[in-house]
């Protein structure tokens, strides 16, 4: 139960922090991709919705089975953020990766075992 509601909480406080990203981007004319000559905040604040949207869909992943109705990527861009369908990007979900290293030597940080 406090998982369910912890999650429904983080989805929509995310869906509010994406919706405010999308009017800050509309409000400052950043409608269109960045490039090369786009100035930071232009940038950052694309970059974020993006972010923004991609942890959102990850978090429901991750807890699809205590989400009631999952909203999906063409309703969460149409309905909540009021951008084109033409705007949706290709989510690709994340993997995680970790090396664990085999190499059993101690490390001494240059110091050698003369303690004397």
């Amino acid at each position: 139960m406090d998982i369910v509601y912890h999650t429904t909480i983080a989805l929509k406080n995310i869906k509010a922090l994406t919706v405010n990203t999308v009017k800050e981007i509309k409000e400052r004319g950043f409608e269109e991709a960045p490039t090369e000559q786009s100035t930071l905040p232009h940038f950052v604040l694309q970059l974020l919705r993006q972010h923004l949207t991609i942890l959102f869909f990850d978090i429901q992943e991750l807890s699809k089975d205590s989400i009631d109705s999952p909203t999906s990527i063409e309703d969460f861009y149409l309905l909540d953020l009021n951008l084109p369908k033409a705007l949706i990007q290709e989510l690709k979900p994340l993997t995680l990766r970790i090396l664990i290293s085999k190499d059993k030597r101690v490390l001494n940080f240059g110091f050698e075992d003369n303690f004397e």
